[in-house]
């Protein structure tokens, strides 16, 4: 890791913004998710589950591993009570550096000054590569593996009071059910298309190394997404393009990136734009062999 550790320390750009935004919700903890088919249909979600429900901050655990794992931790405490502990201590950092409840951040009002309710996670918000993550959310994913383990040792607490194998099998059908429905985030999921145009796949055909050059630019997750995805299929370099986070310096490239294949050029400016002799040289040197123009996501993307 100490790669990334000592290059946060170089590059300031590694350190994302929105922390309280990506952090989760206090009310998350006791609300399933808003686009729930079934309670969302006959009306059975709070009011307020909109403003706290995102994919980032995922919390609630549900009425029947919270039982479990409450039962586990009664159970044999002194077996379970680490997991308890994990599960307390991720939760409350998943809570991000300031208290957040119904989708707004908590402020308290002391001597006349107003602020927000502080959370331990402001304390080590500044630490080496945890600095480098902006979703405290994301902690969940540890609460809800000390649950899955505490809940496993509830219900192996409930199995041993069932006389009869049959009860604890029924017992065991009963619960995964309920669990995968309180647990349910959205039904059906969201497919795309994964499709590769036959152009694409001609470029895969050929012998050449060239780059190619997506247009518009990756403005958007899902440009980069698909120019990804036509990777795998053409394994070619890709001109202006990023995994994760753009580098600094990275938005005027992609400006000029976009200029030199747009057709609508501005004739009369204070600099003038390149000549399509210059753009060929420019789409040479980078090493270009294709534009590949994503039509039908031209208006939502420049």
């Amino acid at each position: 890791l100490w790669s990334s550790i000592s290059a946060q320390c170089e590059e300031g750009y590694l350190s994302a913004g929105g922390t309280v935004g990506y952090s989760t919700d206090l009310l998350a903890f006791l609300t399933p998710s808003s686009q729930h088919p079934v309670l969302g249909a006959i009306g059975g979600l709070p009011g307020y589950a909109r403003d706290v429900f995102s994919l980032e901050s995922l919390a609630y655990p549900g009425l029947l591993i919270a039982s479990l794992s409450i039962l586990g931790l009664a159970d044999r405490w002194r077996q379970t009570w680490v997991w308890g502990a994990l599960a307390l201590l991720c939760s409350i950092l998943s809570l991000g550096p300031v208290l957040n409840v119904g989708g707004s951040p908590v402020s308290v009002t002391i001597d006349g000054q107003r602020m927000h309710v502080a959370l331990p996670y402001a304390l080590v918000k500044s630490l080496p590569l945890i600095g480098v993550s902006r979703s405290p959310g994301r902690i969940n994913e540890t609460t809800f593996f000390a649950l899955a383990v505490l809940a496993a040792f509830g219900f192996s607490a409930l199995s041993r009071r069932l006389r009869g194998e049959w009860l604890s099998s029924a017992l065991s059908v009963i619960l995964a059910i309920g669990i995968l429905f309180e647990m349910l985030v959205r039904w059906p999921l969201p497919l795309r298309n994964i499709e590769v145009s036959n152009v694409v796949q001609a470029i895969a055909t050929e012998n050449d190394t060239g780059a190619l050059l997506h247009v518009p630019p990756f403005s958007k997750a899902k440009l980069k997404n698909i120019a990804l995805h036509y990777q795998t299929v053409h394994e070619r370099p890709l001109v202006g393009g990023w995994i994760h986070r753009s580098l600094p310096g990275a938005v005027p490239w992609e400006e000029t990136f976009y200029r030199l294949v747009r057709t609508d050029q501005v004739k009369k400016d204070i600099i003038s734009s390149p000549d399509l002799a210059q753009r060929r040289a420019w789409l040479r040197y980078l090493d270009v062999d294709y534009v590949i123009l994503q039509k039908s996501r031209v208006a939502d993307a420049v």
